[in-house]
C-alpha cells in the first residue's frame, strides 16, 4: 500500500540580505532589509496567507479569480481516507472552480492490489458528486502509475474506465518498491535516477496519458533523507524528458505537494517549468496532490505565479481527454 509522509505547513521564503543602516546607531532602521521584505516577500506572504493560513476564506478569488485543482485523491486510493464529497465541499469553500479526482491506478499491481476495482469505484463516486455539486465543475480522472510495467493492465484500465483526464506517473522503477520505501542512503543515486529518467522517457514515447505528474518525484524523498542532488547534474536527461513532452503534445504538471514537504518546492521547480516553456512547451496542468481535504488547493496560487513567470497566460484543463486553455486571470477558455 502506498503512503506519503505527512505534509508540513509551507512558510513564506526568507530572503538573506546584508543589513545597512542610515547612521552608526546600531538601532537605526535597516532600510534595505525592510525594502526587501516589503517588495520581494510581499507576494509570497500574500498567497501563503490566502491558501494556507485562511484555507476556508471564500474571498480568495478576489486575488486570484480562477483556480482549479487537477490532482487529488479520495478514499478510493489506498493512501487517502477522504471521501470525494469532502474534497468537493472544500473546493467550494475555497472558490475553486474546477476539481478533478485522480485516484491511483497502479498498472504494475493492478489486479493484485485491487486497482481494477477501486478505480471503478472512484469514477462512480465522482459522477455521483457531479450530480450533487452543481456549482462546481467536477472532472473524472485517474493517476495511472507505472503504465509500462503492466501494459495489458494499463490498456484494460484505459479502455474500461473512460474519464476526462489521465495523469501519468512513475512511483518506482521496474522491480523496485516506491521511492518512499527505499533507503536512499544505501542506493546508487546516479544509477537509480538514470533508470527513473529512462523509464519516464519510455512512458512519454508511449504517450497514452495527458499530463506528466510530479516529474521530480524522487527529489521528494531525497530531500526527506537529507540528500542534496542538484538538478543541474541531470540537465541532459531532464531536457530530453521536457523535449519529449513537447513532441508528444503531453502536458507538464506543476504538483504543489512538495511545497508542504521537506523539499519545499513544487514538482518540478520553477526553473524546470521555465525550461519546458523555453523548449516550446505550452500545456501546463496544476494540482495539489491532496490526500486530505485540508490540503486541497494548497500551493495553487504559487503554481499560478510560476506559470505567469514563464510568460504564459493560460493553464490547461482536460475534458474528455481534450486540452482546453484557461486564462489564469479571468477563467475564460481560450
Amino acid at each position: 500500500m502506498r503512503s506519503y509522509p505527512k505534509g508540513a505547513d509551507m512558510s513564506a521564503p526568507r530572503l538573506q540580505t546584508k543589513v545597512f543602516s542610515l547612521s552608526n546607531d546600531r538601532h537605526a532602521v535597516p532600510v534595505i532589509a525592510l525594502f526587501n521584505l516589503i517588495f520581494f516577500q510581499g507576494y509570497a506572504i500574500l498567497i501563503h496567507t490566502c491558501v494556507n493560513v485562511y484555507p476556508n476564506r471564500k474571498d480568495v478569488n478576489r486575488i486570484m479569480p480562477f483556480l482549479m485543482d487537477c490532482h487529488c485523491h479520495s478514499d478510493s486510493s489506498p493512501d487517502s481516507k477522504t471521501p470525494v464529497s469532502e474534497h468537493c465541499e472544500q473546493a467550494l469553500a475555497l472558490n475553486i472552480s474546477t476539481l478533478c479526482i485522480t485516484d491511483h491506478c497502479e498498472a504494475n499491481v493492478y489486479t493484485e492490489e485491487g486497482y481494477d476495482k477501486t478505480i471503478r469505484r472512484s469514477l462512480s463516486q465522482t459522477r455521483e458528486a457531479q450530480t450533487a455539486f452543481k456549482n462546481l465543475e467536477i472532472l473524472t480522472g485517474m493517476e495511472l502509475g507505472q503504465p509500462m510495467q503492466g501494459v495489458a493492465h494499463t490498456n484494460h484500465a484505459l479502455e474500461e474506465n473512460p474519464c476526462d483526464f489521465v495523469l501519468g506517473s512513475l512511483h518506482n522503477v521496474a522491480g523496485r518498491p516506491d521511492f518512499y520505501f527505499l533507503d536512499l542512503h544505501k542506493e546508487n543515486i546516479p544509477e537509480l535516477l538514470n533508470t527513473y529518467f529512462s523509464e519516464l522517457l519510455d512512458m512519454i514515447r508511449w504517450g497514452r496519458f495527458d499530463s506528466l505528474a510530479h516529474l521530480t518525484y524522487p527529489w521528494r524523498y531525497l530531500a526527506a533523507a537529507g540528500l542534496s542532488v542538484p538538478f543541474s547534474d541531470y540537465k541532459e536527461q531532464l531536457d530530453e524528458i521536457l523535449q519529449a513532452l513537447v513532441r508528444q503534445n503531453i502536458a507538464l504538471e506543476i504538483n504543489t505537494s512538495g511545497l508542504r514537504q521537506d523539499m519545499r518546492q513544487a514538482m518540478p521547480s520553477g526553473e524546470l517549468v521555465n525550461r519546458y516553456v523555453s523548449l516550446g512547451g505550452r500545456l501546463i496542468t496544476i494540482g495539489s496532490d491532496a490526500h486530505r481535504a485540508e490540503d486541497l488547493g494548497k500551493g495553487l496560487l504559487e503554481a499560478v505565479h510560476m506559470v505567469r513567470m514563464t510568460g504564459l497566460e493560460e493553464i490547461t484543463v482536460y475534458r474528455k481527454r481534450e486540452p482546453y486553455g484557461v486564462n489564469i486571470e479571468k477563467g475564460n477558455q481560450l
